[in-house]
């Protein structure tokens, strides 16, 4: 079924009213491609069947963004208390809103696709060298800001900071 943006607002909205101890809420989206043709889920692109979706997301988004930005409503009293977007990031300024967002409030996903996300070859995500330097810098500032949890994670975290280190390095 397609959905209304009144039916997005609605849905969004009312899983939220119902728990106020969430901050936040985030769907599903629609993959087209660049003539509007519909060709999968962004659920099944970054297998969300393997993540953590609901409640406390901290440590799953501290591994990589999997939230696309047009599929999220936020509280304004949890934004006004983390602050928007950081404008100084030229890119990923959202996977840095939601870890702020998923370190102090939970949130809630809803399983049914909600909107579109249009991937062409001139998107921002297409450029590897923008996205790898920025998603660095960010990795950074966690293991600074949060060196528990960063260690928490262990390997895995070692293998994905090696992996932008290269990207950048092979894009360079």
């Amino acid at each position: 079924k397609e959905y209304s943006l009144l039916e997005y607002l609605m849905l969004n909205t009312g899983r939220a009213e119902r728990r106020p101890e969430v901050g936040w809420v985030f769907s599903d989206l629609y993959l087209t491609d660049e003539e509007g043709k519909v060709t999968g889920r962004w659920s099944e692109r970054l297998h969300y069947f393997r993540r953590q979706l609901r409640g406390q997301i901290f440590g799953e988004l501290l591994m990589g963004n999997f939230i696309p930005v047009h599929a999220v409503m936020v509280r304004r009293a949890c934004l006004n208390e983390v602050g928007g977007f950081d404008e100084t990031l030229p890119n990923q300024e959202d996977h840095d809103l939601w870890l702020r967002l998923s370190r102090r409030f939970l949130v809630e996903y809803l399983d049914v696709p909600l909107g579109y996300y249009r991937r062409g070859p001139k998107s921002m995500s297409t450029d590897r060298m923008a996205m790898a330097v920025v998603a660095f810098k960010i990795m950074e500032r966690l293991e600074r800001e949060f060196p528990a949890e960063v260690q928490a994670k262990g390997d895995a975290w070692r293998r994905l900071k090696a992996k932008r280190e290269a990207e950048m390095l092979i894009q360079a």
